[in-house]
């Protein structure tokens, strides 16, 4: 049923209150009880970037990671109606409008990245066709709960403090589990970074992906690279990223 006019004007204009905080003499509403209503909606917010990014939050100052909750709830119109995507809005938020904590904590847009990899990889959606391919002992198939991150700083293996002045290009590969849906990371070099995706595109012939990456990085596909290479799909089938 469609709305009033006057009932979706007041809706969101409660809508409104309840992030910026600013009274505009709503019909029947008395500013008193309207503050209740605001510092409900926003202990949600909170509490589900409290628990989103619990390792952010032990990262930087107190001040600072309230003061950042209160502006993306002031600021920022979200893009999602699922609560629980919710918080990766404040990755966005964060790298488009909050310069000054980024100066701060130049690793920060890394260590959000790096905690909601595990939030998205949990809740990514079943592949039905694959899961039947599993069950029914194919081989040679890519688990596809995985995602492949560029990170400029290690916070995946170090305090975000420490990782700070270690700057570089850091491989992660973040995936579920097939056996018992937990969510691992696994650190890639470049090569393998690479290799990796290509064996992706090439399924199941790992062979060409192998001489492709190496034509791409200008190496003799070698004794030694053919050795790292069989390690490598045998560490991707240990961790059930490939079966």
């Amino acid at each position: 049923m469609k709305l009033k006019t006057e009932t979706k004007k007041l809706q969101e204009e409660l809508a409104a209150y309840t992030r910026d905080g600013v009274f505009n003499a709503m019909i029947g509403a008395k500013n008193d009880r309207l503050a209740h209503y605001r510092r409900l909606v926003y202990n949600v917010t909170s509490g589900i970037l409290d628990q989103a990014y619990p390792i952010t939050k032990s990262s930087i100052e107190t001040t600072d990671w309230n003061t950042l909750k209160l502006h993306f709830h002031k600021k920022h119109n979200c893009q999602y109606a699922e609560v629980w995507k919710m918080p990766e809005d404040l990755i966005f938020y964060v790298a488009d409008h909050e310069p000054e904590i980024l100066s701060k904590y130049p690793y920060l847009i890394d260590l959000l990245k790096f905690e909601w990899l595990e939030i998205e990889i949990q809740n990514q959606m079943n592949d039905t066709d694959f899961e039947s391919d599993w069950n029914s002992g194919e081989k040679n198939l890519i688990n596809p709960y995985h995602q492949l991150t560029i990170l400029e700083y290690p916070v995946h293996k170090m305090k975000a403090s420490e990782a700070e002045n270690k700057i570089g290009k850091y491989y992660l590969l973040t995936y579920r589990k097939l056996s018992d849906f937990q969510v691992m990371y696994m650190e890639l070099t470049a090569f393998t970074a690479v290799f990796f995706e290509s064996m992706k595109q090439q399924t199941p012939n790992y062979e060409a992906a192998f001489i492709d990456t190496c034509n791409l990085f200008n190496m003799e596909p070698n004794q030694i690279l053919t050795a790292e290479k069989e390690y490598f799909i045998a560490s991707l089938k240990n961790k059930e990223i490939l079966t």
